[in-house]
């Protein structure tokens, strides 16, 4: 008899604890790299926390930095937080209240292109059509950017004749920079192309070379370094400046020609939410598909999300097998 009452307790004991015991605490999504990092030895890894909207920020930021986590950028307004933390703290990061994902803190690159390569061509006084709105279709009377404001979130704009007269303001986020109001400079190029492409006056090639908007106003958002590189959360802190300062500084639409490998769902990827987050605010957010062909997934995780995706060229019937189409089924 005594056995069976015996057996019996062992039984319920962890029925009545699993009542009267606390609920287990809600664990972080944490993207496939960081899980990898965590097993792997790494003494620490650099992270982008995203956290719950109603997360309370002062006390989320005084647990971090009372643990010992360092804190490198905050952006409130894409609910991002950019940090360094040991990998023996990652299962502990996991559970901290408030916080809903942990992504590693990915480089972001962009394709290499000559600084002025399309900018240095001499016209021959002629006053030509431009190439490239005569490609899309657009005439002499149809708009060209006048009052619009785009942001160039890439590796800077040269001061080149071209551009210097459109850029409005030039902030550089590179390397950890707190967006630094600075002279224009681009030590890589990449970002002197596609503000070409924008708002280029084509005053060197009579025409020929301007952009698809020429009177558009630009702001330079320098977020790679002179070798093309940057870092995800570098990225987030401008795209949270042009939220922040949409209406002071006129930003009407973001360029985002760069980007980084898959690593998570869109629903927890940080650069995808914080292209969520400027399009809230009503910024129109175009993004690239990237240059490695139609066989691999989007190199640039902003375009899977609610923004204007594009290829490199005018349809998906005429795209070049070099420009990447992408999960998505939104591409221009």
């Amino acid at each position: 008899m005594w056995s069976a009452i015996v057996a019996l307790v062992i039984v319920q004991v962890p029925e009545v604890l699993a009542k009267k015991g606390d609920a287990p605490p809600n664990k972080a999504h944490v993207d496939l790299e960081v899980q990898q990092l965590e097993s792997s030895g790494v003494e620490t890894v650099n992270v982008i926390v995203r956290t719950d909207r109603k997360v309370d920020w002062a006390k989320l930021l005084k647990t971090l930095r009372t643990h010992g986590v360092i804190v490198t950028r905050i952006a409130p307004r894409t609910n991002a937080i950019a940090v360094t933390i040991s990998t023996g703290d990652l299962a502990w990061l996991e559970t901290v209240p408030g916080i809903a994902s942990i992504s590693i803190d990915a480089p972001v690159t962009s394709a290499p292109l000559s600084a002025q390569g399309l900018l240095t061509n001499t016209g021959s006084g002629l006053i030509r059509k431009s190439d490239l709105r005569a490609l899309l279709g657009l005439t002499d009377t149809d708009p060209t950017g006048d009052g619009i404001g785009v942001a160039i979130v890439d590796s800077g704009i040269a001061p080149v004749s071209e551009l210097s007269s459109r850029v409005a303001a030039f902030y550089d986020f590179a390397n950890g920079k707190p967006g630094l109001a600075t002279g224009l400079v681009d030590g890589y190029g990449h970002g002197t192309h596609i503000a070409g492409l924008v708002a280029g006056s084509g005053a060197l090639s009579g025409g020929q070379y301007a952009g698809v908007a020429p009177n558009a106003r630009l702001i330079g958002l320098r977020v790679l370094n002179n070798e093309g590189t940057g870092s995800t959360s570098d990225v987030i802190a401008a795209i949270n400046f042009a939220i922040v300062n949409k209406k002071s500084l006129g930003i009407d639409i973001l360029n985002l020609s760069l980007g980084h490998p898959i690593f998570e769902a869109a629903a927890t990827d940080p650069l995808v939410q914080a292209v969520e987050a400027a399009s809230r605010a009503g910024i129109l957010v175009v993004v690239s598909a990237g240059n490695v062909g139609t066989d691999t997934p989007s190199f640039s995780n902003a375009s899977r999300t609610a923004s204007v995706r594009c290829n490199g060229t005018l349809s998906i019937t005429t795209m070049s097998p070099r420009r990447n189409v992408g999960p998505s089924t939104c591409a221009i």
